[in-house]
């Protein structure tokens, strides 16, 4: 039986983390992306793939997707960004592309900054 291929978006943050390491335990293929992949050595001493893949990188995404059976997609929030809204469009767009260009079956999308808020309470719901 072929191994499944399971990447790992924002595999740096504390949900990311977690996850990476139960796909790691599980013996499936991990590639986790990272814009600070440094942070993800004891991972890669385990057998992972770490790539140093932003979320809004839409090219790099679709490089490091290819083949994969599943996506578990988190995007993190970036409070330098000039934009919450647009940064969390631009990399809503680069993770749909990506599953599209690669035809990926399987996709967990979490998010749970903004919801069910009201507007204007900060990064919480984008102003």
């Amino acid at each position: 039986m072929e191994e499944t291929k399971v990447v790992v978006a924002a595999a740096s943050g504390n949900v990311g983390r977690r996850i990476a390491e139960k796909i790691i335990q599980a013996g499936a293929e991990a590639v986790l992306l990272a814009r600070h992949p440094e942070k993800l050595a004891d991972l890669a001493a385990q057998g992972a793939t770490v790539e140093p893949v932003s979320s809004d990188d839409t090219q790099g995404l679709i490089q490091v997707t290819q083949q994969a059976d599943a996506l578990f997609w988190l995007t993190p929030p970036k409070l330098d960004a000039p934009s919450l809204s647009d940064w969390y469009t631009q990399t809503a767009t680069a993770g749909a592309k990506a599953v599209r260009e690669n035809d990926i079956k399987r996709v967990v999308n979490i998010s749970s900054i903004g919801a069910g808020t009201k507007p204007n309470l900060g990064t919480i719901s984008f102003t």
